[in-house]
C-alpha cells in the first residue's frame, strides 16, 4: 500500500503556492491485507510543499500483528523530511526507537518506511536491560508487524568506534568492552564485537583477540499468546591474548 497524506485538512494555500501545504495533527495508517492496522505516522505539523512536507513532532508507531489498538514500538523525532514518493523519512535531529527489546536512538537518521531500515549517522546509543552499547554510526533493521508477525528489531550493524558498558552477565566481569565495530542479531540475543577488543577490568586494560568476541544482551519478547522461548545461555568472552 502506497504510503498516503489523507484524511488530512488541507488550510488554504497563500497565492502563488499551490504546491505549500500546512497540516495540523497529521495521521498517516497503514493496514494489512487482513485490515488491521499495523503502522501509524503521526505529526503534529507537516508544513512546506506537498511532495516533501516538513513535520514537527512526529513519530512512527506500531501495532501487533492481531490487531490489537495498544502499540508495541515507536519511532519518535522532533523534526524530519517526508519523502513521500520514496517512503523514507529523514532528518538532522534525534530519532528514538522504543521497543520490547529495549532502545536505539542517534543525531541524524534516514528511516525507510517500507523496509524497516534505520540509518543512523552519529551519537548511537543502544540500550537494552542488560547493557548500554554506544556507536559513531549505526543500522537497525527491523520486522513491519504485517502479515502475523510481531514488531522486532532483528538486526543492529554498529560502527566508528564502539563501547560496551553496563553488561549484566556474570560471564563477563568488565566494565567495559570497546571495539571498531559490532553487531546485534536477535535471532540469538547476541553482540559480537570485531576484534581486537579492549577490556577494562578495575581499571586494567586488556586486548583481546578472536574470531569475535559476544556476550548476550537480550532477545525479542515471545508474543503473550506464544509459549515463551528458552533460556540462551551466553557463551564466555575469548580468552585475552598474551
Amino acid at each position: 500500500m502506497r504510503h498516503l497524506l489523507l484524511a488530512c485538512l488541507l488550510l488554504p494555500a497563500a497565492p502563488g503556492s499551490a504546491k505549500e501545504l500546512m497540516i495540523k495533527d497529521m495521521t498517516v495508517p497503514q493496514f494489512d491485507a487482513a485490515g488491521h492496522m499495523f503502522r501509524r505516522l503521526r505529526a503534529e505539523a507537516a508544513t512546506g510543499s506537498h511532495e516533501e512536507p516538513k513535520l514537527t513532532k512526529g513519530v512512527v508507531e506500531f501495532f501487533p500483528a492481531t490487531g490489537a489498538k495498544e502499540k508495541t514500538a515507536a519511532l519518535d523525532f522532533e523534526e524530519a523530511v517526508y519523502h513521500r514518493a520514496t517512503g523514507i523519512i529523514s532528518g538532522t535531529g534525534r530519532i528514538h526507537l522504543a521497543c520490547p527489546q529495549g532502545e536505539i536512538s542517534g543525531v541524524g537518521f534516514r528511516y525507510e518506511l517500507s523496509t524497516g531500515h534505520l540509518t543512523l549517522t552519529s551519537t548511537v546509543v543502544m540500550e537494552t536491560s542488560l547493557a548500554r552499547i554506544e556507536a559513531g554510526q549505526g543500522e537497525a533493521f527491523h520486522t513491519q508487524g504485517a502479515e502475523g508477525k510481531e514488531f522486532s528489531v532483528t538486526k543492529a550493524v554498529l560502527s566508528g568506534g564502539v563501547a560496551a558498558t553496563g553488561i549484566k552477565n556474570p560471564k563477563v566481569p568488565y566494565e567495559r568492552l570497546e571495539s571498531e565495530s559490532g553487531i546485534y542479531t536477535a535471532a540469538d540475543g547476541m553482540v559480537r564485537l570485531a576484534s581486537p577488543v579492549v577490556a577494562w577490568e578495575k581499571g586494567q586494560k586488556t586486548i583481546m583477540q578472536a574470531a569475535d568476541i559476544s556476550f548476550f544482551v537480550g532477545q525479542p519478547k515471545a508474543p503473550a499468546s506464544a509459549p515463551a522461548a528458552p533460556a540462551t545461555v551466553p557463551p564466555q568472552p575469548a580468552e585475552s591474548a598474551r
